[in-house]
C-alpha cells in the first residue's frame, strides 16, 4: 500500500477504531492496578495476571463459549490476585520480589499449560463489531466510536464504577484510608488486611478480565506474546494518571491509538523501520510517565507495606 494513504480520513478512522479496541484490555488491567495501589500495595505482576486470564479465558471459551470464557478469565485473575495477597499481605513477603515472581511465572505457566492442553489452536470466534443504530451513521465518529464490539463499553463502565465507589461509598473510602494510613485506618476499626486482600482480588479480577478480553474477545486465540508488555505499561500509566480513573482511561486510549497506528502504518511503504513503530507506544508511555509523575500524589502507604 502506498505511503500516501496515511493522509486519508479512512486511514485515521481505522487507526482510532483499532486503538479503542486495543485500549480495553490495557485499561481494565490498569484500573485494577489502581484499586490495589489505592489500598497501598504495589503489584508488579499485572502482566502475569493478564496472561493467566488470557489462557483461562481461552480454555473457558473453547469449552463453554466466549461469555463464559470472559468470566473464567476474571475468576482466574481474582484467584491469582488473592494468592498475591496471601503471600504479601497475610504472610508479609516482599511485594516487589513476589510481584516480579508473579510477572515471570504468570507469563510462563500459561504457555506451559497451553502446550499441554492443546495439540492444535482452538477455534474461537472473537466478538464482532456491532453497529449502533443511527449513531454508527455519523461521519467520523460513527465508524470510530459506534461500530465496535460491545466489550469496548466495559472500559467506561468499569472506570465510572471505580470512580464512584472510590469517592462515594464506605468501601472505597476504606480502601483509600488503608492506602494513605493503615495505622490510622486500623485505629478507626477498618480491617486493613482484609481490605487489602479484597482490593487485590478485585484488581486481579480486572487484570484477568483484561487478558481474557484480549485473547477471547479481540484476538480469538492464546499465544506466548499476547500480553506484549501491557502489564508494565499499565503500571506506568496508573502513576502518570495520578491514580485518577478517568484520566487513566484517556491515557490508555492514547496508548491504544499509538498501537493502532503502529499496526496500520506497518502495512504502508513509508520508509520507516518496523521496529520504530513497535517501540513507539512504549517510548511515549515513558515520556508521559516522566511528565506526569511530578504532579502525582501517591497513596502514602504505597511501597511501604506493613501488616496490620
Amino acid at each position: 500500500m502506498n505511503g500516501s494513504a496515511i493522509w486519508t480520513l479512512d486511514f485515521w478512522e481505522a487507526v482510532f477504531s483499532t486503538g479503542i479496541r486495543l485500549a480495553v484490555p490495557l485499561a481494565l488491567a490498569a484500573l485494577g492496578e489502581l484499586i490495589g495501589e489505592r489500598a497501598g500495595v504495589l503489584n508488579l505482576g499485572v502482566g502475569g495476571t493478564m496472561a493467566v486470564g488470557a489462557f483461562a479465558g481461552v480454555v473457558g471459551a473453547d469449552t463453554f463459549g466466549v461469555t463464559v470464557g470472559l468470566l473464567v478469565g476474571a475468576v482466574a485473575g481474582a484467584l491469582f490476585g488473592a494468592l498475591f495477597a496471601l503471600l504479601v499481605v497475610m504472610r508479609g513477603a516482599n511485594e516487589i520480589v513476589v510481584g516480579f515472581g508473579f510477572a515471570l511465572g504468570g507469563l510462563a505457566l500459561p504457555s506451559f499449560l497451553y502446550r499441554g492442553v492443546y495439540d492444535t489452536r482452538p477455534s474461537i470466534t472473537p466478538h464482532q463489531a456491532v453497529d449502533i443504530p443511527l449513531l454508527s451513521d455519523l461521519p467520523v465518529a460513527g465508524p470510530i466510536l459506534f461500530t465496535q464490539p460491545l466489550l469496548v463499553w466495559l472500559m467506561p463502565l468499569v472506570a465510572g464504577a471505580i470512580a464512584f465507589v472510590m469517592t462515594r461509598t464506605s468501601a472505597g473510602l476504606a480502601v483509600r484510608a488503608v492506602g494513605d494510613g493503615p495505622e490510622a485506618a486500623r485505629a478507626k476499626g477498618i480491617p486493613v488486611d482484609r481490605t487489602r486482600t479484597l482490593a487485590l482480588s478485585a484488581a486481579g479480577s480486572l487484570a484477568g478480565l483484561g487478558g481474557a478480553v484480549l485473547s477471547v474477545g479481540l484476538v480469538g486465540e492464546y499465544s506466548d506474546e499476547i500480553i506484549g508488555g501491557r502489564g508494565f505499561v499499565a503500571l506506568a500509566l496508573v502513576i502518570a494518571a495520578s491514580w485518577r480513573p478517568w484520566l487513566l482511561v484517556v491515557l490508555c486510549l492514547a496508548v491504544g491509538s499509538l498501537q493502532g497506528f503502529q499496526l496500520r502504518a506497518q502495512s504502508l511503504d513509508i520508509g520507516v523501520p518496523v521496529e520504530l513503530f513497535q517501540a513507539l507506544p512504549f517510548v511515549v508511555t515513558l515520556i508521559v510517565l516522566a511528565f506526569g509523575v511530578g504532579a502525582a500524589r501517591a497513596p502514602r502507604a504505597l511501597g511501604r507495606l506493613t501488616r496490620a
